[in-house]
């Protein structure tokens, strides 16, 4: 499992939206995730806008063998917090994240 934490110069309710933008996510449970190429890659299992998302992330591989991931978003005053976690690799959520954190 792999953790990490960035801080993103946006307000929660935008920090959610440019996230999910960035997944082509629409935000309902059940909700297919998609990468910029345009592939199915997970399914959102939970969904609290502006608080936090979870859901299954299968990049390259079977559905069935899916990681998790979590992330969480923590209002402070420089911004948001953006808290992720994941069962998997982390390499693509270090990269998405680095991005986000680099927006203003």
């Amino acid at each position: 499992m792999q953790k990490m934490t960035v801080v993103v110069p946006l307000r929660p309710e935008r920090a959610t939206t440019v996230f999910t933008q960035a997944l082509q996510l629409e935000g309902a449970v059940g909700t297919r995730l998609y990468d910029a190429a345009g592939a199915w890659r997970g399914t959102v299992s939970d969904w609290d806008p502006a608080r936090s998302l979870s859901f299954t992330w299968h990049p390259d591989r079977d559905p069935q063998r899916a990681d998790h991931v979590t992330v969480a978003f923590e209002p402070v005053a420089d911004g948001t917090y953006l808290h992720l976690t994941t069962t998997g690799d982390g390499t693509y959520w270090q990269e998405l994240l680095a991005e986000l954190s680099s927006r203003g």
